[in-house]
């Protein structure tokens, strides 16, 4: 699964996971971006974590729901791989660029 940053991107059809502070705003130079197609690897599990998950709006997401996905991320070998790649680029941008909120949003297509 391809994360990306603001400057990477070549199309427009990408879930980006924004920074709480950042919020409403779309687009920002330091939110990581993922393909409609790569985040669809989501989509079962983020069924599991959310009631009602909004694909085509904003998502806030707590900290405490983002560990109930990775938990659940660790539980899928056969996406292991692609997965870990995306659970590992979040945890890392939420540390860098969160300044500890204890929530992010995921704005859909």
């Amino acid at each position: 699964m391809k994360v990306m940053e603001l400057h990477e991107l070549t199309e427009h059809d990408v879930y980006e996971f924004c920074a709480a502070h950042q919020y409403p705003n779309h687009w920002n130079a330091n939110s990581l971006y993922v393909a409609l197609e790569d985040f669809k690897l989501l989509e079962p599990l983020l069924d599991v974590v959310f009631r009602n998950y909004h694909y085509y709006g904003p998502q806030k997401v707590l900290q405490t729901e983002w560990k109930a996905l990775k938990d659940l991320c660790d539980a899928q070998p056969q996406q292991q791989n692609a997965l870990t790649d995306l659970v590992l680029a979040v945890d890392h941008w939420l540390i860098a660029q969160n300044y500890g909120w204890d929530y992010f949003w995921i704005f859909g297509v």
